[in-house]
């Protein structure tokens, strides 16, 4: 369990070496990762495939290049694991509570201005 996590947690680092690491090298191919990268899930699809005749297989087969496009964002939600909003609203102000002495607590009445 140690090493599944520790590998999810390193594959963006993976991709990016395996992007950036070509360009510094030229006689380093990008292509073996990619290669690589195809074989791995292909070999996940069929082994799906094997285990259960569902035909959801090529879904397992696409799953595993958007698990590899998306795995930097579980490093973003890491290191923003405090921060409450996540991005998905925009900094609301805070509500104004009810006015102390008003009369609109629990058990008053408050009259018409009629």
């Amino acid at each position: 369990m140690l090493v599944n996590t520790v590998a999810g947690l390193l594959s963006p680092v993976i991709v990016l070496w395996n992007l950036i690491h070509p360009l510094t090298r030229p006689q380093v191919m990008p292509i073996i990762y990619a290669l690589g990268l195809y074989l791995v899930s292909m070999a996940y699809g069929l082994l799906y495939r094997a285990l259960r005749r569902d035909g959801l297989w090529t879904y397992a087969f696409f799953g595993t290049f958007f698990y590899v496009g998306f795995s930097a964002q579980l490093i973003w939600a890491i290191l923003r694991i405090r921060d409450g909003k996540w991005g998905t609203r925009g900094p609301q102000p805070p509500s104004p509570g009810p006015a102390l002495g008003t009369g609109t607590g629990a058990g008053t009445a408050v009259p018409d201005a009629a």
